[in-house]
């Protein structure tokens, strides 16, 4: 997984390095569209999982879960047309058992945690470089825990959330664009907080970089089978961009 970000990171810098820098035509009256395949969210998570009404405390740094980390996928991906866009994103992570966490009594347990984060939202640019959106957002998890005595747990879950929000994207200059989203929603969650802002660098007519921070916040609980979720993921960002 280490060799995999550091070739990643290399992609990112000799793109930079050889493509033309041209600027982006923002006023076509056509289809536009943005693929980030495989971008990086280096997330740390914090906060508390409850199962049947007991609380397990969920303290994972990203130098912590890559150890661990089997699979990931992400994608993020926008099409616009005048002032209407819609934008969908996923990110998808398996890690594996291998992690050990402080346990509710002092002692520990094993985490095997599969989350898939999916959302579609409609966005509309009502100001020059300024956005509403609102859309929908379903997470699934599926966790194994390994208690001290061998005992498992199997808390599998997922949930629909609805939000609304605010993206502000103002060009910095001909190469440089900032890009913010700040967001809430509610529904299944009490309520769930998603803020990001980044830096966006043109490299070509059709290739752009992308680096910032996110922070998500969920406060979800289900009643009837004494499950909850109560965690923030937050981390720095890295894309590669492609715009047409």
């Amino acid at each position: 997984m280490i060799k995999t970000k550091r070739m990643f990171v290399m992609i990112l810098m000799a793109v930079a390095a050889a493509a033309p820098i041209e600027a982006q035509d923002s006023e076509s009256e056509g289809w536009r569209f943005e693929v980030s395949p495989l971008y990086l969210w280096a997330v740390d998570m914090g906060g508390t999982m409850t199962v049947k009404e007991q609380g397990f405390p969920l303290e994972v740094e990203f130098a912590d879960a890559v150890d661990n980390l089997q699979t990931a996928f992400t994608v993020h991906i926008e099409a616009w047309k005048g002032s209407w866009g819609v934008l969908a994103d996923l990110y998808w992570l398996d890690l594996g058992g291998e992690q050990m966490l402080p346990g509710p009594i002092g002692e520990s347990f094993k985490v095997d945690l599969q989350q898939t984060l999916a959302e579609v939202a409609v966005g509309y640019e009502f100001d020059e470089h300024a956005f509403f959106i609102g859309g929908v957002r379903y997470v699934s998890l599926e966790t194994k825990l390994t208690l001290p005595l061998g005992n498992e747990i199997n808390p599998n879950e997922s949930w629909t959330d609805a939000f609304v929000g605010f993206m502000w994207r103002p060009p910095l200059s001909k190469r440089w664009t900032f890009a913010s989203r700040v967001d809430v929603g509610a529904g299944s969650s009490d309520v769930v907080w998603n803020a990001a802002a980044a830096l966006d660098f043109a490299v070509s007519r059709h290739v752009a970089l992308f680096f910032g921070y996110r922070y998500l916040s969920y406060d979800y609980a289900n009643d009837d089978n004494g499950f909850g979720y109560d965690i923030s993921q937050y981390g720095p960002l890295a894309a590669l961009r492609f715009f047409w």
